[in-house]
Parts: structure tokens; C-alpha cells; sequence
């Protein structure tokens, strides 16, 4: 409630945080009286600018971007409507583009009001702060070989990250039961360099059965367009067997601030010479209130044991907090392995944060 109630605040000019509570508990009527204003005044640039901040009460971000972005076309040089579009930016998480607008106001009007409370919230978010966090999962599998037969596969993991300023730390535990067992212990750093982040990790099974016995891995994701991210990992993994190098080329659009898709192109090759090459496509969206959910489909080249096949699959998964720090999260996938087994799976998992 407290982004609402901050949202409706700073967004309806008079309004303070008592009225600020008011509309968040009748908010849908608050909006609905607006948008009748607004269509009785379309050209009315500040009536948009209080419809945008009702919407943002509501917890409608997109709906309050479509909405100041027709405010500020209409008045470009209100500095109301440019704050508010700013805060909007900055609540959808688009920190760029929200200090870009702030700054345009400040090299016109640097004593502005409100404009100092605008910058203040942007370096909050933009400072450097300390936080960690522990995730543990269990799942289940159920396999139906194409030889005949079947059986059940049983996974367990978890992970711990430590987060101090742009860098991450965090280290991971993967266990898998088939008919014998293999446990994949992984390392990864994560750094964020400007609005983008790079990556590189590293991970080692002792004793591997069928997955890799050791792989060095990284990539990056940077913002390319207002709506783009340019995506890139890259993999080694070493196999008894054989080798591979994974190539997965994506670019992530934003279709809303609370919608992505993300599609992925998926390059395998082998030390034999080999080379085989998939897609994904996968959406995520913000529900709200911490919320979300993904869902995605798959036909691409994997490695096992040193054996690559072709796998179609499909999966879609949900998190949901249950506090303001533990958050239930859960997963299904149906996987078609060639020549090989097809796979039911389901996880749950539990995730923690401390600090920051």
C-alpha cells in the first residue's frame, strides 16, 4: 500500500497522505471520476496529469505512463506533468529514462518544487546497498522412456547470495536422483555497470555422472532501446565424453512495465565437430504487489552425459510473497527428449532476503 499512498501524494498535486489514503481505498472510483474529466476536457494537460497519479494509486503503471505521456505531448514544458512522468519512470523501474526527464526540468528550473524530492528518490534508488538472501527448492520428475518403462527423479537445491553495492556474490548447491546421483556445486559473480549487468560463473560436479564435471560460463544484458535489451551468455562445460559451447543470443522487449518477452536464439557446438541450434520464447509479467508470473515454450539442443539431443518443451511458473522478505515460488515443465525420454516435472521452492 505504501508506494499508493506515496504514488497518490506526490501525483495529485493538494492531495496529502490522508487523502492519499482515501483514494487507495477507492481507487477504481477516483480513476473513473478523472478519466470522465478527461473526456469532457481531453486537451486538458493538467486533468491527465491527475489521472496518471490516481492510476499510479491504483497500482496501474502502465496505464499512468500511456497517461502522462499524453500530458507531456501536450504541455511539454509543464514541469507538473515532466515531475510526474519522472516519478511514473521511476516507480516502472526505467531509472534512465526517469533521471533524464528530471534533469530536463532541472537545467530549465533548477529551484522547482518538488523537483529536489524527484532527484532525492532517483539516488536512493541509484545508491549502493548491502542485502542477502537464501533460496532452497525440492522437485519431482516423472519419466516415461521411449525404450519403455519409467521412473521417478527426485532434485533438491538451494543457493545464498550476498549483494554489497553493484556486485553479487552468491554460490549453489544442485542435487538430482536418477538411477544414480549427481550434485553440481556453482559460483557466480554479478555486476552492474551503468543500467546494465555482466556476469560470470563457474561450476564443478565431483564424480559427474550425467551432467557436465566442470563449465566456466558469463554474459550480459544492457539496454539498447527505451523498450530493448540486448541479451548474450555463453557456456563451456567439459564431459567425459565431450565438450560444448553454448552461444544464446536474446533481446528482451518490454512490452509494458509490467510485461516482457524474451526471445532466444540457441547455438550449440561440439568438441566432435557437431553443431545444433534452438529457440525459446518466454513472458514474464508483474502482477503487482511483488507478484509474478512466467511462462515459455522451447525446442533446443542439450547435453547430457556427453550426449546432446534435440528437447521440445514448455514450462510457466509463478512467485508469490508470502511476507515482505519470503516469497513461495513454483514451477512446471513438459519435456520431449529425442530418442531419448519424456519428462513431467514440478518444483516448489522457498526464497529469503535479509537486509538492505
Amino acid at each position: 500500500m505504501l508506494p499508493r499512498l506515496i504514488a497518490a501524494a506526490f501525483l495529485l498535486g493538494s492531495a496529502t497522505i490522508a487523502s492519499a489514503q482515501t483514494a487507495d481505498q477507492d481507487a477504481a472510483s477516483a480513476v473513473t471520476t478523472l478519466e470522465n474529466a478527461v473526456r469532457q476536457s481531453p486537451g486538458d494537460a493538467d486533468a491527465l496529469r491527475r489521472l496518471a497519479g490516481a492510476q499510479a494509486a491504483a497500482g496501474d503503471l502502465a496505464a499512468a505512463l500511456a497517461t502522462i505521456d499524453r500530458a507531456a505531448a501536450l504541455a511539454p514544458q509543464d514541469n507538473d506533468v515532466l515531475l510526474a512522468r519522472a516519478r511514473i519512470l521511476l516507480w516502472s523501474g526505467r531509472r534512465k529514462e526517469a533521471r533524464e526527464q528530471a534533469e530536463a526540468v532541472r537545467l530549465r528550473t533548477p529551484d522547482y518544487p518538488d523537483l529536489a524530492e524527484v532527484i532525492e528518490a532517483l539516488e536512493r534508488q541509484e545508491r549502493p546497498t548491502s542485502q542477502s538472501g537464501l533460496s532452497v527448492y525440492g522437485g519431482v520428475s516423472g519419466i516415461d522412456f521411449e525404450a519403455g518403462g519409467s521412473a521417478t527423479w527426485y532434485s533438491a537445491g538451494g543457493s545464498i547470495f550476498h549483494r554489497f553495492g553493484n556486485t553479487t556474490l552468491s554460490a549453489t548447491a544442485d542435487y538430482e536422483e536418477r538411477a544414480t546421483a549427481d550434485t553440481r556445486l556453482g559460483l557466480r559473480v554479478d555486476q552492474r555497470i551503468g543500467e546494465g549487468t555482466a556476469y560470470a560463473a563457474f561450476a564443478v560436479t565431483p564424480s559427474a555422472d550425467f551432467r557436465e564435471e566442470w563449465s566456466v560460463s558469463g554474459g550480459v544484458d544492457v539496454p539498447t532501446l527505451p523498450s530493448l535489451d540486448l541479451v548474450f551468455d555463453a557456456r563451456y562445460a567439459h564431459y567425459a565424453a565431450n565438450d560444448v559451447v553454448a552461444l544464446q543470443p536474446a533481446l528482451r522487449w518490454h512490452a509494458s512495465p509490467n510485461l516482457s518477452l524474451t526471445a532466444r536464439w540457441i547455438n550449440l557446438f561440439q568438441s566432435d565437430g557437431g553443431y545444433r541450434s534452438g529457440a525459446s520464447l518466454r513472458g514474464d509479467w508483474t502482477l503487482g504487489e511483488g507478484s509474478s508470473i512466467f511462462a515459455g515454450a522451447a525446442t533446443y539442443p542439450d547435453t547430457e552425459a556427453g550426449t546432446t539431443r534435440q528437447v521440445r518443451s514448455a514450462f510457466a511458473g509463478f512467485a508469490v510473497p508470502l511476507s515482505g522478505r519470503l516469497a513461495l515460488r513454483a514451477s512446471a515443465e513438459y519435456e520431449e527428449r529425442d530418442r531419448s525420454y519424456t519428462r513431467k516435472a514440478a518444483t516448489l521452492g522457498l526464497a529469503w532476503r535479509f537486509g538492505g
